[in-house]
């Protein structure tokens, strides 16, 4: 970000002005978004195979319905949201949503879908573990997820029962880099992390339930391929630790599904997620096609 903010940002994703059409139902806004503006998120996610970070497609639907309504927005839930591929170097997300003034209904295109689980839901069995607890420090944490920094938003792990329930942890701090262009005399409420990163934080604790209770081979990633009931709630702020209280519903061969909340030691609830749908990938496939010269 090139400018100074009041509020704190991940990103800058508009490479020019959304072209907007009102009529008597709402604002249509309809932008053009190369991932190349998340350059540095896609260096910790994830090096080797950078991926346009799903977290900052939300974002961008929360930024042209900002520019086009020309004020700040802060997003407060998620009714329900699929992600049907992963975006690439190279790639342009290709973005149009409708805004009303009571509710924002928003579709972008990114290629083919594919992503939707299948096959029959079943509890994941307890029978293999036995009933204890782990504890992983910052080191053993990031043995575990592929993320760097800066899209690395995870600390400790403090609980682990296994198989299906995980609480770890993020301390938010001011120097995180989404706070790297705040404005001089910004207020306080403009320090709120950004909604984005905290479910990119959420995920990222998901990812390492499915890791220790190994619900898939280590060598595949897992990627969120949907959401739904997602709200927020208190805003975290510097100097707040979060926790990430995550459980898994379901678990059928490569696909999973969890559901959680993040509070603070304030006893806020920041965010609670109904329902985060996850699928396993084997890491080279999740790499671009090579181009081919003719």
């Amino acid at each position: 970000m090139a400018l100074s903010s009041l509020t704190a940002e991940v990103f800058d994703a508009l490479d020019g002005v959304p072209l907007v059409e009102r009529d008597a139902t709402g604002t249509r806004v309809t932008v053009r978004v190369p991932v190349e503006r998340a350059a540095a998120q896609m260096t910790g996610h994830y090096p080797g195979f950078p991926i346009f970070p799903g977290v900052l497609l939300v974002d961008c639907v929360r930024q042209a319905a900002a520019s086009a309504l020309g004020t700040q927005l802060r997003l407060c839930r998620i009714d329900r949201a699929r992600f049907a591929r992963p975006l690439f170097e190279g790639d342009a997300l290709e973005l149009s949503l409708r805004v009303t003034p009571a509710r924002t209904r928003a579709w972008w295109r990114c290629g083919p879908a594919g992503c939707g689980p299948t096959g029959s839901w079943r509890r994941n069995s307890p029978s293999r573990w036995g009933r204890r607890w782990t504890m992983l420090d910052h080191a053993q944490v990031r043995a575990r997820l592929r993320q760097r920094p800066p899209m690395l938003l995870l600390d400790t792990v403090r609980e682990f029962s296994p198989p299906d329930a995980l609480v770890a942890t993020k301390a938010v701090t001011g120097g995180e880099d989404c706070y790297r262009d705040m404005a001089p005399g910004a207020g306080i409420g403009g320090f709120a992390y950004p909604a984005v990163l905290l479910l990119e934080s959420f995920g990222q604790a998901v990812s390492l339930l499915w890791s220790l209770a190994e619900l898939g081979p280590a060598e595949e990633v897992p990627l969120m391929v949907g959401i739904r009931g997602l709200v927020y709630g208190a805003p975290a702020l510097p100097g707040d630790v979060l926790e990430h209280h995550v459980r898994l519903s379901h678990h059928s061969g490569g696909v999973g599904e969890f559901t959680g909340q993040t509070r603070t030691a304030r006893g806020g609830t920041v965010v609670s997620v109904g329902s985060m749908l996850v699928v396993s990938r084997p890491s080279h496939t999740l790499l671009p096609s090579p181009t081919v010269s003719v």
